[in-house]
């Protein structure tokens, strides 16, 4: 029996979702008086107008910056000189907008509170952030709190494209594929719990994916999408915490984006690839690869390494910086040479190329 002390940081303070939850900004910020917003440059605006008018309308004083190139160490370090000024920080948009916003406010000691516009990932629920160099190669995997508040509106969120949907859904089953084989040897009712949600999340995702993208409309499938891309993987790696870790789908992504031609692709869209890179590693069932083949053109998200941005001659050397990392690959039950990986990144963009013909 383990002697170890956990310690679960589950999920932020507060949770505010639905409709029209934007107007409640300034209300919430009030206490405040002074916060400095970290958005992104395209996602910012499409939300200016009405949180200006929050702020305003409850007296909150508030200074904007985007996060720069990356959320990298430098973006980090700027933006904590302005939260000198600043009594909470608000991080307004994508992932890297609300990582930054993350360690902005980890670093100064401050609230944060995350405001997603994009349902491409879990950032505005997780106690973890990716650092980027400028460039947009990934560093670190960053630990502090969750956020202090989330506030999701779930109408903004709603009109987001198709690619940043299909971008989170392919992130989120990540927690049910690679969790399952870091937690293989994990006893624990509180660990089975988190595998338990993970599973129920893979059949959701399953079940409402292709109908939620096919209708925009703001309908129950689509809600219970975004919750599933948003929330609940979050809340996954908050109650498994450490035994619910990343594997070799996240190190594979990492790994990708130390090559400037994948820089383009989202992060889901990598660790989507990464999925079945790992599922071939791990010899699953050629029934089990073959669904998720199937389910990820369903979604169309892109499966090659072309469609990524990449050459298949770059996967010897992908392989290798994926294991110079400091890579999850090493949470697998079995050792993996370079070789091995490099075959199995072959043979899944192989299989991709196949099912676009197909």
């Amino acid at each position: 029996m383990s002697k170890r002390i956990d310690e679960l940081n589950i999920s932020p303070s507060r949770v505010i979702a639905g409709f029209g939850a934007l107007a409640g900004l300034g209300p919430l910020l009030a206490s405040f008086e002074r916060v400095l917003i970290v958005g992104g440059e395209k996602s910012f605006p499409l939300v200016k107008e009405e949180v200006e008018r929050s702020l305003a309308e409850a007296g909150v004083a508030h200074f904007f910056s985007t996060y720069g190139r990356d959320s990298s160490r430098d973006s980090v370090l700027r933006l904590a000189e302005m939260a000198e000024k600043a009594r909470a920080v608000v991080g307004i948009g994508g992932g890297k907008a609300l990582d930054t916003a993350k360690m902005v406010a980890h670093r100064c000691g401050l609230p944060v509170m995350t405001v997603p516009t994009s349902p491409a990932t879990c950032a505005c629920w997780s106690a973890l952030s990716n650092q980027y160099s400028e460039e947009g190669a990934w560093q670190e995997t960053v630990l502090h709190a969750p956020p202090n508040v989330l506030l999701l509106d779930y109408e903004i969120v709603g009109k987001a494209p198709d690619r940043l949907f299909a971008s989170g859904i392919a992130d989120a089953l990540a927690k049910w594929y690679e969790g399952r084989t870091a937690t293989k040897n994990s006893p624990g009712l509180i660990v089975k719990t988190a595998m338990q949600i993970a599973d129920l999340l893979k059949k959701e995702l399953f079940e409402l994916s292709a109908k939620a993208l096919q209708n925009p409309e703001l309908g129950q499938p689509r809600l219970d999408v975004i919750d599933a891309a948003m929330r609940l993987p979050g809340l996954i790696g908050g109650i498994g915490g450490e035994k619910c870790r990343t594997v070799a789908a996240h190190a594979l992504c990492n790994a990708m984006t130390l090559f400037p031609g994948s820089r383009n692709s989202l992060h889901g869209e990598k660790v989507g690839f990464g999925i079945l890179v790992q599922l071939l590693l791990e010899e699953a069932p050629p029934s089990e690869i073959n669904e998720l083949f199937a389910f990820f053109r369903s979604i169309r998200l892109p499966l090659t390494l072309k469609e990524l941005g990449l050459s298949s001659e770059l996967a010897g050397e992908i392989a290798l910086r994926c294991r110079e990392t400091q890579s999850s690959l090493r949470n697998l039950p079995f050792p993996v040479d370079p070789d091995a990986l490099e075959r199995a990144i072959l043979l899944a963009d192989s299989f991709s190329l196949l099912s676009l013909r197909t």
